[in-house]
Parts: C-alpha cells; sequence; structure tokens
C-alpha cells in the first residue's frame, strides 16, 4: 500500500495556525488599544464637527471621501479639541453634538484613547476569527492524526 499523501493536512494546519496567531495578535493589540492605562482619565467628548477628507482609492482609480470627527474634551480645567482615529464612512455618521467618552493621559492630555463602538466590533470580529482559525486548525490536524493513525 503506498504511503498517503499528508502534506494538505500539514499546509492547512499550519496555515490556519499563521491565521490563528495573526487574528489574534491583532485583536489582543486592538484590545490593547482600547483599555486605557490605570493612570488614564475618563471624560466626556463631545462631536463639535465633522471633517471631511479626500483619500486615493487606488483599487478603484478614484477618490473618496471619508469623515472624520473632531471632539472637544476637557482635561485639567481647559479644553482640548483632536480628530478621531477613525473614519467614518463604513460605520455611518454620528450626529454633531453626539457624546462618548475618551480616556487622556493626565501627564500629556493630548493623548486620547478613543473606546468606540466600532473599535469594540472590530476587536470581537478579530477575536471570532482568531477563535474560527484554531477551529478549523484542530480539525485538520484531529483528521490528519485520524488518517495517520488508520494507515497504521
Amino acid at each position: 500500500m503506498k504511503n498517503p499523501d499528508y502534506s494538505p493536512y500539514i499546509i492547512g494546519g499550519v496555515a490556519l495556525l499563521f491565521a490563528f496567531a495573526l487574528c489574534f495578535s491583532t485583536a489582543v493589540w486592538m484590545l490593547t488599544q482600547m483599555l486605557p492605562p490605570k493612570s488614564y482619565i475618563k471624560t466626556q467628548a463631545v462631536i463639535i464637527d465633522r471633517e471631511l477628507h479626500e483619500t486615493w482609492d487606488a483599487e478603484d482609480d478614484t477618490y473618496r471621501e471619508v469623515y472624520y470627527n473632531l471632539i472637544e474634551y476637557e482635561a485639567n480645567g481647559k479644553k482640548y479639541q483632536r480628530l478621531t482615529e477613525t473614519h467614518k464612512h463604513l460605520f455611518g455618521h454620528d450626529k454633531i453634538g453626539e457624546t462618548y467618552a475618551v480616556y487622556y493621559n493626565p501627564n500629556d492630555p493630548t493623548k486620547v484613547l478613543f473606546k468606540t463602538p466600532d473599535r469594540i466590533l472590530m476587536t470581537t470580529v478579530c477575536f471570532a476569527v482568531a477563535l474560527g482559525t484554531a477551529v478549523g486548525a484542530g480539525v485538520v490536524f484531529y483528521k490528519f492524526a485520524k488518517k495517520r493513525k488508520s494507515y497504521k
């Protein structure tokens, strides 16, 4: 009897493990970007304006309109303004006057962490994909072990 070809199982399993590592590390990085250090102070930010930026989309060979919210928050008795880090063409527009929590560094109030629904959603999606790839790798290696055992 000819030796079975195990390479699809090995390559598939390793590829899924690599995908798991990539998705999981991305999700952990995103989570650390959302979770403020203990020294950061929570405050409310108000959306005071929306700025339109045009970005070049090489895939479509066109310009795309991308909106960023301009927020204002108070830290140490002083008001600060800042553009949000995430653009809103994917998740819709927030209303001017809407508030959400931000966390600022008391030593440098210009350093702000945003904890917005779109960041929470993307982090959750990354963890879900990581879990799916881990399960997929487990199935591939289980089938590999089962095939190997049946060959012996």
